[in-house]
């Protein structure tokens, strides 16, 4: 990681936060090296759990799911770590990226904002270009955080209604964050058609900074 001035961070780029959603984090740095000067001042963290992402499962090496193990008083080491890097950095957007190991060609995101319409349906003609929908129904019916309606690939969650040891709450008390995004690429799509959506959503969502999230141009 290149030094940089810790007041000009824009933004945190986060992925690995669980192993068996690993592919994406080839994509992530690909074009992180290929771009990354076209980005707003950044920090990325490829990996937040190097254990489960050796392992390539959804929990840790100490049997956790990390993203509901964000507490100030957790003891484990990869929290620590995570904590140790971006210690006294505000953040004005995070990103995450995760796969949905159902999906195949359909993409959905949380948001803890509204997203601008048209930026939106500029990312959805991009999306349909390269054969990719936005995902409708229910993210994950047998778990109790995920069982929510995900509508036109979107749902807003406030970050206040994140449920405690969410990553949200975490990086807001912590790192002054109001403005998340979680992108939930498709598992069981190519490598290839994983890269060609994370090109599209840095270039349509991440580039712009706060443009998204913004009500009107």
């Amino acid at each position: 990681m290149k030094q940089i001035n810790k007041n000009q961070v824009k933004i945190l780029l986060l992925s690995g936060i669980h192993g068996d959603e690993f592919g994406v984090i080839l994509s992530v740095k690909k074009y992180i090296e290929n771009n990354g000067n076209k980005l707003p001042p950044f920090i990325y963290i490829p990996q937040v759990s190097p254990s489960a992402v050796l392992r390539k499962t959804r929990n840790n090496i100490n049997n956790i799911d990390l993203n509901r193990s964000f507490f100030d008083d957790s003891t484990d080491e990869e929290i620590e770590a995570l904590r140790n890097k971006i210690k006294g950095i505000s953040f004005a957007t995070v990103f995450t990226f995760h796969e949905d190991c159902d999906r195949k060609d359909e993409f959905y995101m949380y948001s803890s904002h509204t997203i601008n319409q048209q930026i939106f349906l500029n990312l959805k003609k991009h999306l349909t270009a390269i054969n990719i929908s936005l995902f409708n129904g229910i993210d994950d019916p047998t778990d109790p955080v995920l069982n929510n309606p995900i509508h036109n690939g979107l749902l807003v969650s406030p970050i206040e209604k994140e449920p405690k040891g969410s990553l949200w709450p975490w990086l807001n008390k912590n790192n002054n964050v109001h403005y998340c995004i979680d992108f939930e690429i498709p598992m069981k799509a190519s490598q290839n058609k994983k890269n060609q959506l994370i090109c599209i959503l840095f270039e349509k969502i991440i580039s712009p900074g706060l443009k998204p999230f913004c009500m009107t141009e």
